[in-house]
């Protein structure tokens, strides 16, 4: 093994210890670690599981959105149900946010981002 395979095993190991989730490549395709990785190195490749990336949503979203609940990211105990939604944003109690601000400044109850998972 390589010093920079070494460095790179013991940051995926570090990660595994740190409670993040791995994959591993098995027949060209990575995959979720379903149990605990042996670390074989020799037949196998290691990695830190990637994390979703997001992007505001759209109009065209807009049926991921109907009926959602939602919390201020700094006002947890502050939670709102989407009443309205346009092209431009949604409603809650009387207020217009923005896709954007939605976004930047909202998440939904169970913590997750006010937006799409991009792929």
């Amino acid at each position: 093994m390589t010093r920079e395979k070494a460095r790179e095993a013991s940051e995926i190991m570090k990660a595994y210890a740190d409670g993040k989730e791995l994959q591993i490549l098995r027949m060209g395709v990575w995959g979720d670690c379903n149990i605990p990785p042996m670390f074989d190195w020799n037949n196998y490749d290691y990695r830190i599981k990637p994390e979703p990336k997001y992007v505001p949503f759209t109009y065209e979203g807009r049926e991921q959105l109907r009926g959602k609940w939602l919390m201020h990211q700094n006002y947890h105990e502050d939670q709102h149900m989407i009443i309205r939604i346009n092209m431009n944003g949604v409603g809650i109690k009387g207020d217009h946010i923005s896709y954007q601000d939605l976004f930047d400044k909202y998440l939904f109850t169970d913590g997750s981002p006010c937006g799409k998972v991009v792929e």
